[in-house]
């Protein structure tokens, strides 16, 4: 993944920086490596979830009824 970021040095031209990503953009903000690691995790988590409530067809209304 690369990310671009634009400046200008002058009015009217662009100047263009690409900088390589690692593959998680937590530690790409700068946050400490067991920060990143554990937001990296859950936010992985949480894509499993919505994937799961999402192929199941889930919702608030049924958890509601099925716990009654």
């Amino acid at each position: 993944m690369l990310r671009t970021a634009t400046t200008s040095k002058r009015p009217g031209t662009r100047t263009r920086r690409t900088t390589k990503a690692n593959g998680n953009i937590f530690a790409d903000l700068g946050l400490s490596p067991l920060e990143s690691a554990s937001l990296r995790l859950r936010a992985g988590l949480m894509a499993e979830l919505i994937r799961i409530v999402r192929t199941r067809k889930l919702t608030q209304a049924a958890g509601r009824a099925a716990r009654r």
